[in-house]
């Protein structure tokens, strides 16, 4: 997908700042500062210490700042960061081009490798200034985040967080939209930020969005169905890759994998993902309505189960209307660099400065 068909899958489907987002994501964590260590407390009474630097860095250093720190907090860390420049097309350069923060696990030392996105779980963009301006920097956000869901087919949500100068807005993708948390100041909020990026490295699976459906032994990717009236269905092997898959981070997501019983060579089968909207009927009854009315040439259906829905995975947020892009004519286009600086100075309020509300409320998603 390129930056236009990005654009148009996320525009209008965007929520925040949301009330109550970190104390989601990142509730399951206590922090406690003791001198020059930051105590971190994970829900299962595991903890980890961590150094607190004298000085918050700057965005002039932040880059190499955050390199060096990672790399040395490493205790309980299930992955590691990578930090990369350059993934921007040659026409769309500038001077702050920005850099893109990726969290993969399991760790990996090797950092001029090729991006492993089925191994990455959190995602990152960084900006020095505002010489970008606010939507193209969250689009490169977005285009990391559907290399993520392209790769990933089957994950519920992913992490990610976009920053600006100083300030930073985290973020989280579904299958219904993007939303975000309030704004804050990485330098005057630095226990709070150091708190989120070590949290990031020692989230569990399902803390990260990942589906604990599929699973893996040597034979390969399977999958466990609960099918009474079909008991040889308990487990089938997956292809590696999907016969057939969706674009785009919102929408259907409409994945298909052929599939196989265990010592079987024949892929007889076919595993089909989706997240239909809520509102419309469930593709089992239109399937069963076609059996009943012996309907030539039909696929069978052979096992149907609602995994998920976008409305329990976003639990205890409480929403209001999607937001937009404004599409009027924007300054920060064609003011000079200083002028841009200025304004992120000024600004600290992130996806509302630069977007506007719309009609459309949340669009419930249901993966079966």
């Amino acid at each position: 997908m390129d930056d236009q068909e990005i654009l148009d899958n996320i525009d209008g489907r965007m929520h925040g700042p949301m009330s109550g987002f970190i104390k989601k994501y990142f509730g399951d964590f206590q922090y406690v500062r003791q001198d020059a260590s930051l105590v971190i407390q994970t829900a299962g009474g595991v903890s980890h210490c961590c150094a607190v630097p004298s000085a918050a860095p700057s965005p002039d250093n932040f880059l190499q700042w955050l390199s060096d720190y990672v790399s040395r907090e490493l205790d309980g860390a299930r992955g590691s960061w990578h930090i990369s420049s350059g993934d921007v097309a040659p026409e769309h350069e500038s001077a702050d081009s920005g850099a893109r923060l990726l969290l993969t696990m399991p760790t990996s030392s090797a950092s001029n490798v090729q991006t492993r996105w089925d191994h990455v779980q959190v995602v990152g963009q960084f900006h020095h200034t505002g010489g970008v301006c606010y939507q193209d920097g969250l689009l490169r956000l977005c285009r990391s985040a559907h290399q993520v869901f392209a790769c990933q087919t089957t994950r519920l949500f992913l992490h990610g967080f976009y920053i600006r100068g100083s300030l930073i807005e985290l973020w989280v993708f579904d299958r219904s939209g993007l939303y975000c948390s309030d704004v804050f100041d990485v330098r005057t909020d630095f226990i709070q930020f150091l708190s989120v990026i070590l949290s990031y490295q020692r989230m569990t699976d399902q803390d990260l969005g990942k589906l604990d459906t599929i699973e893996t032994d040597k034979g390969g990717s399977y999958i466990i169905l609960d099918s009474m009236a079909m008991p040889s269905l308990g487990k089938l092997y997956l292809e590696s890759q999907p016969i057939a898959s969706r674009q785009g981070i919102i929408g259907t997501g409409t994945t298909c994998y052929r599939a196989r019983i265990p010592d079987s060579n024949r892929w007889d089968y076919v595993l089909k993902f989706k997240w239909r909207w809520a509102r419309e009927r469930p593709e089992d009854e239109l399937l069963k309505l076609v059996k009943e009315k012996h309907v030539w040439g039909a696929v069978s259906l052979d096992y149907y189960k609602e995994v998920e829905s976008t409305a329990n995975l976003r639990r205890s947020l409480r929403w209001g209307t999607h937001r937009k892009f404004v599409r009027v004519h924007s300054p920060e286009r064609h003011a000079s660099v200083d002028e841009q600086r200025q304004q992120v100075a000024c600004s600290a309020n992130g996806l509302v400065d630069y977007t506007e509300e719309t009609d459309n409320f949340f669009q419930n998603r249901i993966l079966a």
